[in-house]
């Protein structure tokens, strides 16, 4: 296939300047522009921390080697950018490159998924020069890449069009789209409300025909068995439908599928009247269960007892160490006079466990009810002892952890549903800049603010593919397009002007420079930052005390200094000079106070504390000098400043 003329890129990929594939890769030379060789290599795809844990990285990473058809260094050419030496890799779903001054070779400063390559062929009189075209309103925006291959790589353009034809049939299919519909249909309230009527009516049924018991042969046994498989064939049409609809991860990944696999399997060969499995049409019983599948608040229950399983086996654990150790002693004291309930181990452990679980306490040795017989003291002790510790400590402790577990549980459900409510109202929120999902991911991932700076420098050069040292609207929302974020981010110009504060923080071309893009993303983090205290405070109004702290760091957040901060240095030095005369009785206190306050706002600002304010102390004056009256410490300014306060009384001593 013949490429396409007149679009400059059909050129020799490489001239001589670029024969290296390290050209220089620098924008125009204007001053606003940021220059690529000051990056440090080691930071220029580090930040946010990205790593951690097993959350989804901003950047794409590269996919295992295990996964990898193709893994070569290659010259690349993406649209009108220069030409530079990278890896190139090539996977069932997608040809990535690796991104520069990465040392981990492992982030792909771009990629292209194959089921949105439009055409992928070998260019006219250049047999090397492999020529990829996506989709316009796809992933890459239409970005035309070219690749020229080697003599000792060859077959690069059959295979990139044999996996990007069989990927697309795989997104394309029609297995995918029923699928997909039968996903939409099966989840829908409708036809979980008809499931879960089902599981009750069958329950219902199943409790009468066990009360009636109807005899064998019967023509009402036998309705109650047609009944049972017209139910069956519901359920089982039920699993076969989540089967197709959520295969493979999320079907396996939820027990409850598994349980109602189970169960209808129990169902399935119970029918078949197969010799010794009789016992497997009991499993029946059992179907209610699959209302916690399908309810939330049953869902809920079920999920605190589950969780609490193995801390309740350690309490069940302890209290098994006391019922034996009691059970010993027990034995050893009461056997010879109790020989059928203490006369060996096992029936003192039966005899202890008929008074715990049953109240039957007239079982244990007690103090005999004639008045003139003495008391067996050691009967009273057992019987303090098996109280104290069985019946107080170690059943409260089983009960304390399932209440605790359940308490969790609900805590849980209703954090997920305060965090979708959440959601709603940033949904809600007009003139945001449009970025709000990835200041969601930044604000979990970085550490401090040296990190937030170098996530934002590793978006700057991932979006800045043409290496120009620049950004502008075309290559913010594109890039923005390939970030991996829960919700899919779509920039719109009006989402750019509020970026860019229409123009007024970035150049007259409509250009970002590195420093500027670091001030519009923090920009956007503190709005966000202000934005969710607003929700956050209109959900927590009832709460007063969290309502209150919430406004309040709402307000702190959007109050500016009022000074300019050069001013206050300069304030904050001539007041400790003015100040240095005074008395020090009392006011001392209130000069070290106004210091600390003014060297946290100066630290806070980043600007350089004053050296006599740094010292930390106030100069006392000689006993034999007369005090002075201060001198006026505010200037008259244009920027409104407090006015001057009033001159101290002389005779004050």
């Amino acid at each position: 296939m013949a490429g396409a003329n007149g679009n400059g890129l059909h050129a020799p990929l490489l001239d001589e300047k670029n024969a290296s594939g390290d050209g220089p890769g620098r924008g125009p030379a204007g001053a606003g522009a940021a220059s690529l060789e000051d990056v440090p290599v080691d930071f220029a795809h580090d930040g946010f921390g990205t790593i951690e844990g097993v959350r989804v990285p901003l950047i794409p990473r590269v996919p295992p080697q295990s996964k990898l058809i193709r893994d070569e260094i290659l010259h690349v050419k993406i649209q009108d950018s220069v030409v530079r030496q990278t890896r190139v890799i090539l996977s069932r779903d997608l040809i990535g490159f690796g991104a520069e001054h990465d040392p981990t070779m492992t982030v792909m400063a771009d990629h292209i998924p194959l089921e949105e390559i439009q055409a992928a062929y070998e260019v006219e009189g250049d047999r090397e020069l492999v020529e990829i075209i996506t989709l316009s309103e796809g992933y890459n925006s239409g970005r035309i890449y070219q690749i020229r291959t080697t003599h000792d790589s060859p077959g690069w353009t059959k295979d990139l069009v044999q996996l990007s034809v069989s990927a697309r049939d795989r997104k394309t299919s029609k297995y995918l789209a029923f699928k997909t519909a039968l996903a939409t249909v099966y989840d829908s309230n409708p036809t979980q409300v008809f499931i879960i009527f089902m599981i009750v009516v069958n329950f219902f049924l199943v409790v009468v025909e066990v009360q009636i018991q109807p005899r064998l042969g019967s023509q009402l046994q036998k309705n109650f068995s047609t009944l049972d498989i017209l139910f069956s064939f519901v359920f089982v049409v039920d699993l076969i439908c989540n089967i197709i609809a959520h295969w493979f991860k999320k079907f396996v990944k939820n027990p409850w599928n598994l349980f109602d696999f189970i169960i209808v399997g129990c169902a399935i060969v119970a029918s078949w009247d197969i010799e010794n499995l009789e016992f497997l049409q009991s499993a029946r019983a059992f179907r209610v269960f699959r209302l916690a599948g399908k309810m939330k608040h049953l869902r809920r229950i079920i999920n605190a007892i589950a969780s609490s399983i193995v801390p309740m086996l350690n309490a069940f654990l302890i209290g098994l160490i006391l019922l034996l150790t009691l059970s010993v002693l027990g034995t050893d004291f009461f056997g010879s006079v109790d020989d059928f309930g203490f006369g060996t181990m096992f029936r003192t452990v039966y005899t202890l466990f008929l008074a715990l679980a049953l109240g039957e306490w007239d079982v244990l040795p007690v103090i005999p009810e004639d008045e003139d017989a003495s008391v067996d003291w050691g009967a009273l002790v057992f019987n303090i002892l098996v109280v104290v510790i069985l019946l107080w400590i170690a059943v409260n402790v089983v009960v304390t952890i399932l209440l605790d577990k359940f308490v969790q549980a609900t805590i849980n459900d209703d954090n997920i549903e305060q965090a979708l409510d959440l959601l709603e109202a940033q949904a809600a929120n007009i003139m945001t800049g449009g970025v709000d999902p990835l200041i969601e991911e930044v604000l979990k991932l970085f550490d401090c603010s040296e990190q937030l700076s170098r996530g934002f420098k590793m978006l700057f050069h991932n979006f800045d593919y043409d290496q120009q040292g620049l950004l502008d609207f075309t290559k913010v929302s594109q890039g923005l397009k390939k970030i991996q974020v829960p919700r899919h981010i779509l920039l719109t110009e009006e989402d750019w002007d509020v970026l860019t504060e229409k123009g007024t923080v970035c150049n007259a071309d409509g250009t970002v420079t590195l420093d500027q893009w670091d001030r519009i993303m923090r920009q956007q983090v503190k709005a966000y930052v202000q934005r969710d205290l607003t929700d956050v405070a209109a959900m927590k109004f009832h709460i007063i005390e969290n309502y209150h702290i919430l406004v309040s760091l709402r307000l702190l957040m959007d109050t500016e200094p009022g000074p300019k901060l050069d001013e206050i240095d300069v304030y904050c030095d001539d007041m400790h000079d003015s100040l240095t005369e005074f008395e020090a009785t009392g006011i001392d206190d209130m000069v070290r106070r106004i210091e600390s306050a003014s060297i946290a706002i100066l630290r806070a600002h980043g600007t350089a504390v004053p050296t006599t304010m740094a010292r930390g102390s106030v100069p006392q004056r000689p006993s034999d000098q007369p005090p002075t009256v201060p001198v006026n410490i505010f200037p008259d300014l244009a920027q409104g400043v407090p006015p001057p306060r009033p001159p101290v009384d002389p005779s004050y001593d």
